[in-house]
Parts: C-alpha cells; structure tokens; sequence
C-alpha cells in the first residue's frame, strides 16, 4: 500500500538466522554483524529511513515474493510505492557494499530499524533467500483507496489471517505519510511516530490520530478485525 509500513519476515524459508540481539548465531556468515552496526547508526532515532525500512518487507513481499525485486527492478519508481526511492536507493547499497543479498537486506533492515525504534520489538531476522531481476506485475499492490475485503482477500492469499493484519498494522505506530494526501505531507499516523507503541489502534479508532488512511478507518470499525 503507498503508505503503509509492514514488516513481513519469514515469508521465505531460510538457510540460516541471525539473532540481532544480543549475539551472533555461528551459523551465520559474519558480514551482518557488519550490517547489523552500519544499520543501527543509519535508523537511530526512529526518523524517516527507519520508516522506510520497515515498509519496504511489504512491498517487496506481497505482490510476489520476499526476492529482492523491489531495488533490483523498477518497481521502487512505481506510483504504488511512492516515497520508497529514498530509502531503496540505500538499501541497494548496502547489498552492493556488503556483497549480501538484496532480498536479505530488505528484511534484515526491517528488522533493524523496529528495534532502533523506542519499545519496538528484537526480531530474528533470516536470510538466505534468493534474489530475482523479474519485477512483479504492475498494480498488483494493495491500496489504501481499497475495501476492508480486497485488503483482507490479499493478505488471506499470502496465509495471513484478520488478527495477522490486524497486527501488522501496528507498524504503522511508526509511519508517516506523504502520498496518501499529499496536501498533508508530514503527517504521522499516530501522535508518537518515533514510538513503536499502541496508539496507533487507539487514535485510528476515536479518530484522533494526526492523519489515517482511510483503509485504516474502515479495518478499525469493521466486525471482522
């Protein structure tokens, strides 16, 4: 979705793990660490690469597969993932400097920049899948413009329940948009952007959050969430 921030780790089967926090599995190549160390300089403080980091997983994962084509195509300039260029850009490289996967960084980034963020969570985070050149098909992205049901017909197709969803959408504690309403570019959608707590739920639902896309509106008064 063009403003939405997801985090879709293990989608993918994976050859190996790291364990950000608080040591280094031995079965892991020990170049992350290297990673691991350059990302938490570059998403201290939870501001807009954060941010970005987070959403990037979701866009890479639900309109094909967790495969890295989100920087390795040209799906990044696309209109349905407006405000990612900044931070594609980065992360491609990082996958070029680090001799990494692409696919890998994207979701080890993710999982990174939550836990750079104050109260977000330590995720494990996998890698080993394999990268692809083939971007996905055009506007084959879930948008914020959509009904409570095509939101939810997507995630179901991917394995991922109404609680799933419900769930996922607690990134957007840390999300601010810019393209949803461009005439209120800024705007976060939650009164603590720089906060992975839970006022996210509460300010969509009495409708006192800075801003919130109208999907959100509608999965907070839906009886199927």
């Amino acid at each position: 979705m063009p403003s939405y921030t997801f985090i879709l780790l293990a989608l993918i089967a994976s050859t190996s793990a790291f364990n950000i926090w608080p040591r280094q599995s031995g079965s892991c190549p020990s170049v992350w660490t290297d990673v691991a160390k350059e990302l938490q300089t570059s998403f201290a403080g939870c501001g807009k690469d954060a941010h970005g980091a987070i959403r990037a997983p979701f866009h890479d994962c639900i309109n094909n597969a967790c495969d890295g084509s989100l920087i390795l195509t040209d799906e990044c300039g696309r209109a349905e993932n407006a405000g990612l260029s900044d931070i594609c850009g980065k992360l491609k490289g990082w996958s070029t400097k680090y001799s990494v996967g692409a696919a890998d960084i994207i979701q080890f980034a993710a999982a990174v920049a939550i836990a750079e963020c104050p109260l977000g969570p330590k995720i494990k985070a996998l890698v080993g899948r394999k990268d692809s050149s083939t971007a996905a098909a055009l506007n084959s992205m879930p948008s914020s413009k959509d009904s409570v049901d095509k939101i939810l017909g997507a995630f179901s197709a991917k394995g991922f329940s109404s609680d799933d969803v419900v769930a996922l959408m607690g990134t957007h504690s840390v999300a601010v948009q810019v393209n949803d309403d461009p005439s209120q570019a800024g705007k976060s959608l939650d009164s603590t952007p720089s906060v992975y707590d839970t006022k996210f739920y509460t300010e969509t639902k009495d409708g006192t959050a800075p801003y919130s896309l109208q999907s959100d509106k509608l999965l907070s008064n839906d009886t199927q969430v």
